[in-house]
């Protein structure tokens, strides 16, 4: 027995409905399905015994989810989907809720032919199937693949990131130490401009004083 988990799939012109086949094993010459819908039109609890009178109140609706299903599984050869489809069983489903049902199908592959020949469709709807399990696979591979990659990038920025704060904290901390230089000059610069006889170019105290209180010609103070 194999049993495979499929994607989810959407029809649109069934209601918009969502399909998701939980399910899909095959037992010798049958494929069994269990799919799980939501939509608001199924009403329904099915059992083999009112299994054909279900599908005759369905009716287009019933040929909408053939349809889904051909586009889940995407048969290069839809005539031979549609001959598969129809020798199916649709066994029961359930109503879980308003919304939502479970639909278990029984799928025996077998075709007889205008001349009464059984023709066994197992093997090429199986290999179809097959084909499309690995294409999902493949998609899923290369999004693992993307994400990964995402994910590095993703830890590349965060140490980056990192990086990038412990340059910024360096980097703040020099300009601390460059600003308390500056203040110290300030407070330097004040402290000359609050007294002009401060250690100007060595000179001593009264040969200062002498210069502030005798000017050179031409300064504004010998205009005065």
């Amino acid at each position: 027995m194999e049993e495979f988990l499929v994607c989810e799939f959407q029809h649109s012109e069934d209601y918009n409905a969502t399909y998701k086949l939980a399910s899909i094993w095959r037992n010798d010459n049958h494929i069994h399905m269990t799919i799980m819908g939501l939509r608001t039109a199924w009403a329904y609890e099915i059992t083999p015994r009112n299994c054909s009178s279900y599908l005759t109140k369905l009716g287009m609706h019933y040929e909408q989810y053939k349809s889904a299903f051909r586009k889940l599984f995407e048969p290069d050869d839809n005539e031979l989907f549609k001959i598969v489809f129809d020798s199916g069983i649709l066994k029961w489903t359930k109503v879980l809720s308003e919304q939502m049902s479970i639909i278990y199908g029984v799928f025996t592959f077998n075709h007889v032919t205008d001349s009464g020949e059984v023709v066994h469709l197992m093997e090429p709807f199986w290999n179809n199937f097959i084909k499309v399990r690995e294409k999902v696979e493949l998609l899923e591979q290369s999004y693992k693949k993307i994400k990964n990659e995402l994910s590095l990038m993703t830890e590349h920025f965060h140490k980056t990131t990192e990086e990038k704060l412990e340059m910024e904290n360096v980097l703040m901390v020099k300009f601390l130490e460059v600003m308390k230089k500056k203040d110290a000059m300030i407070e330097q610069l004040r402290a000359k401009l609050a007294d002009p006889l401060h250690d100007l170019r060595g000179l001593q105290e009264d040969e200062a004083e002498d210069m502030f209180m005798h000017p050179r010609p031409g300064t504004s103070r010998d205009l005065n």
